[in-house]
């Protein structure tokens, strides 16, 4: 939510159109009585074990975290949900993100060589379905987020919530980060686990005429794979959901400048004791 702000700030800067959403659930549209996790509490859970306290670092900033079930802006968003559709309605969708949470962190130092992801392999049999409840999972975190924002998300996305199996001019890409893989590969294995979580800046494209969001882009990622969000009018990706048992593992590749900046900082690494850390 720190990051939101600083987000929310520039976009304002940009003479963006923004809309006060907090209070209504974007969902649903009732009174948003919830603060949803940024980041999943089981994923936060992970950062607690042994005493450790994680330490939220964005937009020039840090706060160490006092536990998943802290109130923190930087864990957690403003009221754009209700309590209902954070449980009870999307307890299938949480589940099935456990399963794709865990199976990441078992395997992160694997993954920058895999091309896909084996939706069998974590799921079995039920993997259709469940991947469905996967990408729903998505669509709501991205959702708050963008709510958050200011943003007002298309209806497709609530439709896709609601049951519907796609999405017009929406789509969610499996992907691993080639800037957060060099950060794991170069520091992160500091640590011993991977203990990141991270979110790529809010990047929106506007109409010409009165300077509204017509699209939105972010990912989420654990260590350096996750899910990429696409909104666009002109979008044609397909979601993972829908390419097979195997959707295709997209790279998100960077620059020259931030691998020299990387290794730079591997060097410094070699001297300095790391903490585990997430962005928001």
């Amino acid at each position: 939510m720190a990051g939101n702000r600083q987000s929310r700030k520039k976009f304002e800067n940009a003479k963006i159109h923004l809309d006060n959403l907090q209070g209504i659930c974007w969902w649903c549209k009732s009174t948003a009585d919830s603060l949803e996790h940024r980041h999943k509490k089981t994923d936060l859970n992970r950062f607690t074990r042994d005493g450790i306290q994680p330490e939220w670092v964005g937009n020039g900033k840090s706060e160490i975290i006092r536990g998943p079930n802290s109130k923190s802006e930087a864990v957690r968003f403003g009221r754009v949900l209700c309590q209902t559709c954070n449980n009870k309605r999307s307890q299938d969708f949480d589940k099935a993100y456990d399963k794709f949470s865990n199976a990441l962190v078992e395997s992160m130092d694997s993954w920058w060589h895999r091309d896909s992801v084996d939706l069998i392999h974590i799921y079995g049999t039920t993997w259709k379905q469940d991947s469905l409840n996967l990408a729903r999972y998505y669509i709501k975190n991205f959702g708050c987020l963008m709510a958050d924002l200011g943003i007002s998300p298309p209806q497709t996305m609530r439709d896709f919530l609601n049951g519907s199996e796609a999405m017009d001019n929406v789509a969610l890409l499996l992907v691993k980060s080639e800037s957060h893989y060099l950060a794991h590969r170069y520091l992160l294995q500091t640590l011993g686990d991977n203990y990141s979580l991270f979110r790529t800046p809010s990047t929106v494209w506007t109409s010409s005429e009165d300077k509204r969001v017509i699209g939105y882009t972010s990912s989420s990622l654990i260590g350096y794979v996750g899910v990429q969000i696409l909104w666009h009018p002109a979008c044609n990706y397909p979601n993972f959901t829908t390419c097979s048992s195997s959707p295709p593992l997209h790279v998100l590749e960077t620059t020259n400048k931030s691998r020299i900046l990387i290794a730079k900082a591997a060097v410094r690494s070699k001297f300095a004791k790391f903490s585990s850390f997430f962005s928001s």
